[in-house]
């Protein structure tokens, strides 16, 4: 029975008698590839085997009795003197196999080439192919490239011939959905960025379907389909899906989708900031800080007005800012005294040892919030800090160290009482000398510190702040 040449070659009759005579006398195993051309065995009843004379194989005779040669009593066996122990060397058949296999196919595109050419010609003449050409041609190439006879299929130098592919190569199918790619791969990336609606592979062929529905490219599709003998329940399938992002790999990747808030993406649009900031300017206007212009205006990185647009920043506008001065400006920033990802900076790096799992900085890793809010003028000096705590109690009831706090950066001294304590620690470069101090045409602002359950800024604390700087 055939075998499989690689896998199984050495399963054969031989090698099996050979390996059991090794076994039985004790001797280590040779290579696979050694084998004796003349063996016996010690088993009664089993064939044994004898080479021909050329050593080119052996052949198998049953003699119903076993011949033996040796001493017997140690347990082993010896050859006898005259048979040689052969080992075959390795021919390199996958080396071969691979070259045949080149031959076949070159010594076809060969007989595709002279078969189409004798066509043509008989085409132009108005002649018909005489009888026994293809054969001729077949046999002209197989001997040309040392073939033996019957390498060359006949089926297939006519299926080339009728398919116009000479070379037998299959060249890539063209999507009938190439062209409206481009606009399938735009609403990807515009559902996922902007609309905060990522689509999923089914979802994708269904947008797909609709797009073309009822379009040429719907008529193209089944079509191909028909051609191919292509059964889908569905217009777009996983086949295309797989083919259309594989050539879109450079803009739309697979990968798993993060819940971006609902909010932002709700108000954070082109139209709201438009409308915010029109509003904001004519109140500018209108309170004689700002004044708005015809022709509209462009500013570099600095807040300087430029001509040209390469320099420009931002969007053009149309107000000009008179009296910088008398406008503030307020960032609100959220913060967290837990400290556990802080480590993270700019990729920076520590030495640490080499079998720690939770070697770190020490630190708080509560979860205490706050925000943080910075008061700016338009000339970009900051005037005042203000800091919101997390608390259900009132400005009020606050505990004093809440508003001194601690700078880590100064000496801090401990004491017995919390009376030492705050006497050790207060004042002016000191530990407990309380947020950070603005200075503005000579006058100094302290920070401002409040409190809301959630920490965040409220009316009547935005109130509060803008009163302090009233006073000074």
């Amino acid at each position: 029975s055939k075998y499989h040449k690689i896998g199984y070659a050495f399963v054969t009759r031989r090698n099996l008698e050979y390996r059991m005579e090794l076994y039985r006398s004790g001797r280590e195993l040779q290579d696979e590839r050694s084998v004796p051309n003349t063996i016996s065995t010690d088993l009664s009843g089993v064939s044994s085997l004898t080479s021909t004379s050329n050593g080119t194989g052996g052949n198998l005779t049953s003699t119903g009795t076993s011949t033996t040669t040796g001493t017997g009593d140690t347990g082993s066996q010896e050859l006898n003197e005259t048979s040689v122990t052969s080992k075959k060397k390795k021919t390199g058949k996958g080396k071969n196999r691979n070259l045949h296999v080149d031959k076949v196919k070159d010594a076809t595109t060969v007989a595709v080439l002279n078969y189409s050419k004798v066509k043509e010609e008989a085409k132009v003449t108005g002649k018909r192919v005489e009888n026994g050409t293809l054969a001729q041609l077949i046999h002209e190439a197989e001997s040309s490239a040392g073939l033996s006879a019957g390498s060359i299929v006949h089926e297939t130098v006519q299926t080339r011939i009728k398919s116009g592919n000479v070379t037998g190569v299959a060249h890539q199918r063209k999507s009938p959905l190439e062209e409206i790619e481009p606009i399938i791969v735009d609403n990807c990336v515009r559902l996922a960025e902007i609309a905060g609606a990522a689509l999923t592979g089914e979802e994708v062929m269904a947008l797909t379907a609709e797009i073309i529905s009822g379009t040429k490219y719907e008529k193209e599709l089944l079509e191909y389909k028909e051609k191919r003998n292509i059964s889908s329940n569905n217009l777009v399938g996983k086949a295309w899906y797989q083919g259309f992002m594989k050539h879109s790999e450079e803009k739309i990747k697979r990968a798993r989708c993060k819940v971006r808030d609902q909010k932002r993406l709700t108000w954070c649009t082109l139209d709201s900031f438009q409308n915010m900031y029109d509003s904001i300017y004519d109140r500018m206007v209108r309170a004689g800080v700002a004044e708005k212009v015809d022709n509209p205006l462009m500013y570099d990185k600095h807040g300087n007005e430029v001509q040209d647009e390469k320099l420009m920043v931002g969007r053009k506008t149309c107000y000009r800012v008179t009296k910088p001065s008398n406008v503030i400006f307020v960032d609100e920033t959220g913060c967290n005294t837990n400290q556990r990802s802080d480590g993270y900076i700019g990729g920076r790096l520590h030495v640490l040892p080499a079998n720690a799992t939770d070697s770190g900085i020490a630190g708080a890793v509560t979860d205490i919030h706050f925000t943080v809010l910075c008061f700016t003028l338009g000339t970009g000096e900051p005037i005042m800090c203000a800091i919101i705590m997390k608390s259900q109690s009132n400005i009020a009831s606050m505990p004093e160290c809440w508003r001194l706090g601690i700078d880590r950066r100064k000496e801090y001294k401990d004491g017995e009482t919390q009376y030492e304590i705050f006497a050790n620690n207060f004042g002016e470069d000191k530990a407990m000398s309380g947020g950070p101090k603005c200075t503005v045409n000579g006058k100094h602002v302290p920070c401002f510190v409040g409190c809301s359950p959630k920490a965040s800024i409220t009316s009547e604390l935005l109130v509060q702040m803008l009163t302090q700087l009233d006073t000074l």
